[in-house]
């Protein structure tokens, strides 16, 4: 219970020093440029009442009217020492005496009567006429007929000024009660005002900040911070910005924990650096090396050293480490380290080598042919043939495939000439080293050089290629006539002919197969005889330009036998002639009953158009009842029997159009049930 309320206590100390202002407007002067002024310049005078030297560079004097919510920003430099005195100057008029020398100079006009001041540890313009809350306030006077004004407690306005008087903090700039009017006087005329060179003045003791084991709390003295177990930071510090924050703090056994860098030394402990937080591999513990020995390293670079980290707690001279087997391993970024095979992140040596001399090097070629002895890390201006190569001989040359020949080269005398490195290693065994298959433009194919290839107007096929494994492009022949060069292959993905090696459509002919108009309006390729067979009707040329008569059943409605474009009882007596004959066959002839009714041969032609009801590409019995369904619930006028409307219908090559399957069936086409459409059916 003790303890917490000293805490309590503490924390209310607290609230009262970070409201005292370590740096006081110690005195206000605004007469400067009025009539018969004391000074010539208007000023603001602080005071340091800490025994430490406070920057006040980001600081600035801001200064309003009396009543007026518009502040002008006067930004600081320079530091105020401790006790110490900082004399700003403001505007200036031509009478009145010249001031010591000022510590800063700004341009305000100040009022010689009203006005507020404000002493602002940022230079962003404080905002409104009363911003007394205002955080980023070190302190603020309002004097003579101010509209605002510290106040602890009741409202108590600074008096007012003159062109002769001054503001002057009691105390030398040393008492700070929050409340303007009691904590100024009016002194006429102004007195000398204080600059840095002035003698120094301390205040009796303010407190300071004290570290705990938990953070930063504000405490009256040095020895109530102390006896409570903390460390005194010193009078006039504040807990703002915190001077405690934690940080990872190692301990002897290997330990970790995140605190105060004062709380982590007086517990025997090593603070990290600021922002430092705990981790596995940040404090230092035994590290076992495989010849029995034993370091203290922080986990991870006891493994950079090869070492194995021993658990928390583990500390050298009461560790145990056992000699383990181990070996040399060259490392990917070319160091050597002795460590167990399982430890080897690289290429371990063997059991018992070691690191002297270096087992990690090897054979470097670099671009001009010459060969030095390095790691991989040291060979990056060339090419590291491997742990373990060696340059005697030579293993730098290699094949370079020119125009003509092939010669062995450094790299950069190959590219120089317009060669093709092959690789360290490679060799001209013969001239055929450099020779690939050519494709020539007829489609054949020749083992040479890439320049005898360039020359015959061929294109090379790559370094170790040959025409025993190289297929050339050839004519390839579609049925529309149409001839491309392609690969065989590719003829035959693409629905062409391949036409042989050494072919090419600048000297072949492709044969073509003639275009079919269909009755559903559909061009298809397609031979006379299975055209005529399909009802359509044979072209002289490929489909491709072709224009054929529109669709048989195109614009026919449905159950509309009598083809009055309306489904209704009227159609009962013509469907029924039309059932009586059937369709297939499609009579080229109406019967003398349907046109008997007043049919007419136009409309009996496009017979299994409207009679297909039940939508299956005939006209039989099997539409009467469909058909009865649809008389019974006619469709609107202009509209067919809703059973049956145009569906994908899929016609040889892969070909699809979208129509009723009557006008399929009479097509030659394939229909693909109802609900189909072409762009969701491919068409085999």
């Amino acid at each position: 219970m003790f303890r917490a309320t000293i805490l309590a206590a503490a924390l209310c100390s607290t609230v009262a020093l970070a409201q005292d202002p370590r740096i006081t407007i110690s005195a206000v002067y605004g007469g400067g440029g009025g009539a018969a002024p004391t000074w010539r310049c208007d000023y603001v005078e602080l005071h340091n009442r800490t025994t430490v030297p406070i920057p006040l560079g980001g600081w600035s004097i801001q200064y309003a009217s009396a009543t007026g919510g518009v502040w002008q920003v006067t930004p600081l430099t320079g530091v105020i020492d401790p006790c110490g005195y900082f004399l700003v100057q403001m505007s200036c008029g031509a009478a009145g005496m010249p001031l010591p020398p000022p510590d800063h100079i700004g341009g305000t006009a100040m009022s010689n009567a009203s006005g507020k001041v404000a002493l602002v540890n940022t230079t962003v313009a404080l905002a409104g006429p009363c911003p007394i809350a205002d955080p980023t306030i070190e302190d603020f006077v309002g004097y003579g007929g101010a509209n605002c004004w510290e106040t602890a407690p009741g409202p108590s306005v600074a008096p007012m000024l003159s062109a002769t008087a001054s503001l002057q903090r009691l105390d030398e700039g040393c008492i700070d009660t929050d409340n303007n009017g009691a904590d100024f006087l009016r002194v006429d005329p102004a007195p000398m005002p204080r600059n840095r060179l002035s003698q120094p003045y301390c205040c009796l003791p303010l407190g300071g900040a004290c570290c705990y084991s938990f953070g930063c709390m504000g405490e009256p003295n040095q020895a109530q911070c102390e006896g409570l177990g903390g460390i005194w930071l010193g009078n006039g510090t504040t807990c703002n910005p915190d001077p405690c924050p934690p940080v990872a703090c190692c301990f002897p056994d290997g330990s970790c924990s995140n605190l105060p860098s004062a709380a982590c030394t007086l517990q025997g402990g090593t603070p990290g650096p600021a922002g430092s937080i705990c981790n596995a591999n940040l404090c230092p513990r035994a590290c076992c090396f495989s010849d029995g020995s034993c370091q203290t390293h922080p986990p991870a670079q006891c493994v950079a050293l090869g070492g194995t980290p021993q658990p928390i707690g583990a500390i050298c001279g009461m560790t145990p480490c056992p000699i383990v087997i181990s070996g040399a391993c060259c490392r990917p970024d070319g160091t050597c380290v002795v460590v167990p095979p399982g430890q080897c992140n690289g290429d371990y040596q063997g059991d018992g080598s070691n690191c002297v001399p270096d087992p990690c090097r090897g054979a470097c070629c670099l671009p001009d042919g010459s060969c030095i002895m390095t790691s991989n890390v040291g060979c990056t201006a060339g090419t590291f043939l491997g742990i373990g190569t060696n340059c005697v001989p030579n293993p730098c040359l290699q094949a370079c495939c020119l125009a003509t020949a092939c010669a062995d080269l450094p790299v950069n005398q190959c590219l120089a000439s317009g060669g093709d490195p092959q690789g360290p290693g490679t060799t001209c065994v013969s001239v055929n080293f450099c020779r690939q298959a050519c494709c020539l433009p007829d489609g054949s194919c020749i083992d040479v050089i890439i320049a005898i290839c360039q020359n015959q107007g061929g294109t090379p096929q790559g370094v170790g290629t040959t025409c025993a494994t190289t297929t050339c492009r050839e004519a390839c022949c579609y049925p529309n006539g149409a001839c491309a060069d392609l690969l065989p292959n590719q003829c035959l993905t693409t629905g062409g002919n391949p036409q042989g090696p050494g072919t090419n459509c600048a000297t072949t002919q492709c044969p073509f197969v003639p275009g079919c108009c269909l009755p559903s309006g559909l061009c298809v390729n397609l031979p006379p005889t299975v055209c005529i067979s399909q009802g359509g009707t044979p072209q002289n040329v490929p489909c491709i330009g072709t224009v054929c008569p529109p669709d048989r059943c195109d614009g026919v409605l449905v159950g509309d036998a009598n083809c009055d474009n309306s489904v209704n009882n009227f159609d009962i007596d013509f469907f029924v002639e039309g059932v009586l004959v059937g369709s297939p066959p499609d009579p080229t002839l109406a019967p003398p009953g349907y046109l008997a009714l007043g049919g007419t041969q136009a409309c009996w032609d496009r017979r299994r158009c409207w009679g297909d009801v039940n939508c299956d590409g005939l006209f039989n019995n099997f539409d009467i009842d469909p058909f009865v369904d649809c008389i019974l619930a006619p469709p609107p006028p202009g509209n067919g029997c809703p059973s049956c409307s145009k569906q994908a219908c899929c016609f040889p090559g892969g070909i699809c159009t979208n129509v009723l399957p009557a006008s399929c069936t009479l097509s030659g086409g394939v229909p693909q049930g109802a609900g189909t459409g072409c762009g969701f059916v491919i068409c085999p």
